[in-house]
């Protein structure tokens, strides 16, 4: 669950650090930006199927309330405003359910996803909003700076579906992959020591270990993936894909901010450096 209003999420995402951040567009054009083609195409398709992660804070998740909320669903909630729009929230109990969905055409849009090229079968995908780098968490008491290389041979948790999960199948096929449904479950695997670490963003994850009170966790490293993250669209529906990237072109820079800093805290700049030298989360 995640907070229910600003200033908590504010308080609990305070682990996050200038890494995190808005990927700025293009300037703002001028309002009328769609086509007679584009905008014919949204009368036809008044209401969109959106599917979030389910437990992805603070990027997109349910509150306390149900409510879809964090970095995406204000996105949307711009697009639905400017485009005219529904945007269907379907509630998935879990990603991998989701992307089986999405990939059957029950869903349309998928609300957080990293490009691979197996989804690109599947999926077009919007331009990044967001950018959340991977890390390696493992035990405080484990004084090693970590990298995939030294991860071969242990277990490691990530999340079922997530892209650098099936990364690491394909390039680290040694590593000892325990898949979980959620990245809470993952970190309180590792916390009671039944696997050497997990690999996940740094956004959700000092999410959940400031929110559930986590002590004997520290971010170890950070693999080299890119992890942008993206609306990803069915691909049958190509109008959509350039509907969304002309929205998202069209908010400005200051709302982009806006919408980072309502979910994210800014005030912890240049972090991500402290975090491998000191090897732990920093308050």
């Amino acid at each position: 669950d995640g907070p229910n209003n600003r200033n908590s999420c504010t308080a609990g995402c305070c682990f996050l650090w200038s890494g995190l951040t808005p990927l700025l567009a293009k300037p703002e054009p001028k309002p009328g930006f769609l086509t007679p083609q584009e905008e014919e195409w949204l009368a036809r398709h008044p209401v969109i199927r959106l599917a979030p992660d389910p437990y992805y804070p603070p990027i997109e998740f349910f509150d306390e309330q149900g409510r879809y909320s964090g970095v995406a669903a204000d996105y949307i909630a711009i697009m639905e405003k400017r485009l005219g729009v529904k945007f269907e929230i379907v509630r998935c109990k879990t990603f991998e359910e989701l992307m089986r969905k999405a990939r059957s055409r029950e869903v349309d849009v998928v609300g957080s996803a990293v490009v691979t090229a197996e989804r690109r079968k599947y999926f077009d995908f919007s331009q990044p909003y967001v950018d959340s780098p991977v890390c390696i968490i493992t035990q405080a008491k484990n004084r090693a700076s970590l990298d995939l290389d030294k991860l071969r041979g242990k277990k490691v948790v990530v999340v079922s579906e997530y892209a650098w999960g099936t990364y690491m199948q394909k390039n680290y096929p040694d590593i000892k992959l325990i898949m979980v449904p959620d990245a809470a479950t993952g970190l309180q695997i590792v916390t009671f020591g039944n696997a050497y670490a997990m690999v996940n963003d740094m956004a959700t994850s000092s999410y959940y270990i400031e929110k559930e009170g986590i002590s004997n966790l520290k971010v170890a490293g950070q693999i080299d993936y890119n992890s942008q993250l993206c609306f990803a669209i069915r691909n049958d529906w190509p109008q959509l894909t350039g509907i969304i990237n002309k929205t998202l072109a069209a908010i400005s820079a200051e709302e982009k901010y806006d919408i980072t800093s309502k979910w994210i805290s800014l005030k912890r700049l240049n972090n991500y450096d402290r975090y491998l030298k000191y090897g732990a989360l920093v308050a």
